[in-house]
């Protein structure tokens, strides 16, 4: 009987803190070619998809989207800044350091160089490498180009000024201690941790969740947070729901969704160090 107790408490409980809220903060913008987020549409599934998103260290956000004209826009909370147009560039993804915003043309193997106070394209630098790339994340150490279809696979960083430093253990150039065995998208580092997220299913439930989880570099997970898989977390996902639109930065998580009702891009800000405390 004292068992059943404990099993039904223990099974309240973890539901409890399934749908625990959490704080954030959640920030409206149309999505617009013109004065709002630019987007492009995905010609096969009919549906839309962002390039670019990055946060600043004064929590400006970033958007790049578009197809026939690349365009980047720059927000504070809800209010445009400036925006620039490329025209049919072909770079995408977005990381913001020293007041440079960086992205990357895998056709041309360019690594773009861009004024982030006013989107002027200052360099593009030449990632000199023979092999197909195939994917490509940027780091604090700099940028690493994936060739996952060659045997084995490798994983090259590239430093910001587009010069190889050497070959690294996987997409995230983090240590292989570090990196999940079990997989999982690298978001960033908070207070010298790393931040991973995923989506798993639940053991009791078999509800699909978002799982975020926190590593320290010792590989121990020190923290994990289970939220739902819905619409009212964090909104919809964009076109192959990207690891773009999910960073860490300024000890805050943010989550690039949209709202279909409103046709918005919906942007939600969650500090990390409420998000784990639970």
């Amino acid at each position: 009987m004292r068992k059943t107790i404990v099993f039904i408490l223990l099974f309240f409980a973890q539901a409890f803190a399934y749908a625990q809220p959490f704080q954030s903060k959640r920030i409206t913008i149309p999505l617009n070619q013109e004065k709002g987020v630019p987007f492009y549409v995905d010609p096969e599934l009919s549906d839309i998809g962002i390039q670019g998103f990055e946060i600043d260290d004064k929590g400006k956000l970033y958007f790049l989207g578009g197809k026939n004209n690349l365009r980047l826009a720059v927000f504070s909370e809800n209010n445009c800044i400036f925006s620039k147009n490329y025209g049919k560039a072909t770079f995408a993804t977005l990381y913001y350091r020293d007041n440079k915003l960086y992205s990357f043309d895998r056709f041309n193997k360019e690594l773009i160089v861009v004024n982030a106070q006013d989107g002027t394209i200052i360099h593009k630098l030449k990632c000199v490498t023979s092999k197909r790339i195939d994917d490509y994340f940027f780091s604090d150490q700099g940028i690493v180009l994936s060739a996952e279809a060659s045997e084995p696979p490798t994983f090259d960083l590239f430093d910001f000024n587009g010069k190889f430093i050497k070959s690294v253990a996987n997409e995230y150039a983090v240590l292989a201690t570090v990196f999940p065995k079990a997989g999982g998208e690298f978001l960033g580092k908070w207070d010298n941790n790393f931040v991973f997220w995923d989506l798993v299913d639940d053991d009791k439930t078999h509800d699909q969740m978002q799982k975020f989880w926190v590593i320290d570099k010792t590989g121990k997970t020190i923290a994990t947070r289970l939220t739902p898989n819905k619409l009212s977390t964090f909104g919809a996902i964009y076109v192959e729901n990207p690891v773009e639109h999910r960073k860490v930065r300024n000890g805050n998580l943010y989550i690039l969704g949209r709202s279909l009702k409103s046709k918005s891009a919906l942007i939600t800000v969650v500090p990390l160090k409420t998000f784990f405390a639970q």
